[in-house]
């Protein structure tokens, strides 16, 4: 009797220790130059999950600054999902803005925006495995949907705090819970398809004179589907079709002094470099 009752304590010892958790996770927040939406998405960084309550969602709030009297609309929800402890939810959870900060003291070329999820009914997300990346929602700023840099998370510790002039006791800290109380959030990044191709490609783009004045040239290795020259801010300065392999020439007469990216799309990739007017 007493071996097998320390058996079973070894056995419980044993389950207990090997059920996998998130331990930390980190947010993205991708901009989408096909949709004009921001992209945010969670990474898992360690740990993982399967287990049904250690996949449910508990407390959050995501928090993103944007330039003062630019509005924000959520526009779609992915994960995690409505009543899946089962992997058979199909209907999203409901991330939702919370009241927003506008122009405070502390930082009047900001408003303040927190996306805070739904949590009834309870949702789940699937398996959840290192490294993982999972898309939560996505989200416009403004009336045109147009790219701007300084549309960023929330900077906990850097970003005013609930007792700045005019954030009015608001607490916009970033957090995130999975699986129970503790929270796992540890950092962030943001990123745009104008500013995330990969710096290898940069290297198939020949461009003269790098900084320019009234005009460059592009050096087209091969045949491409088209040419864009896009500001930081996300518009399009110059556009078009199919080009041969050869040299391409683009007056920048009305090209106001800043940075700028090329963005060459191949039959098989996409490639972009940046590129400065004085």
């Amino acid at each position: 009797m007493t071996i097998r009752i320390v058996t079973l304590l070894i056995f419980f010892l044993i389950s207990g220790l090997s059920r996998a958790q998130v331990e930390e996770v980190d947010l993205l927040m991708r901009y989408n130059c096909e949709t004009n939406e921001y992209d945010v998405s969670l990474k898992i960084m360690e740990g993982s999950a399967m287990a049904i309550p250690d996949r449910a969602q508990f407390n959050a709030q995501i928090s993103i600054v944007v330039p003062a009297g630019e509005n924000v609309v959520i526009t779609n929800r992915y994960m995690p999902l409505q009543s899946n402890q089962n992997y058979q939810g199909i209907v999203p959870m409901d991330w939702g803005l919370g009241n927003p900060v506008y122009a405070p003291a502390a930082q009047p070329e900001s408003d303040f925006y927190a996306i805070i999820p739904k949590l009834s009914p309870a949702s789940f997300y699937n398996d959840l495995a290192q490294e993982e990346e999972v898309m939560l929602f996505s989200f416009v700023v403004g009336a045109t949907g147009q790219y701007d840099e300084s549309v960023r998370f929330f900077d906990n510790g850097v970003d005013p705090d609930d007792s700045a002039p005019g954030m009015n006791g608001a607490d916009f800290s970033i957090g995130m819970a999975i699986g129970g109380a503790t929270q796992l959030y540890n950092d962030h990044l943001e990123e745009s398809c104008v500013t995330s191709i990969e710096e290898k490609l940069e290297t198939d783009i020949i461009v003269y004179p790098n900084p320019f004045e009234d005009q460059f040239s592009v050096d087209l290795s091969q045949d491409v589907k088209s040419v864009k020259v896009m500001g930081s801010e996300g518009k399009i300065y110059y556009q078009t079709g199919k080009q041969s392999k050869g040299n391409l020439m683009i007056k920048t007469h009305d090209f106001p002094s800043g940075v700028y990216y090329i963005r060459l799309e191949t039959e098989y990739d996409i490639a972009s470099k940046k590129v400065v007017k004085f």
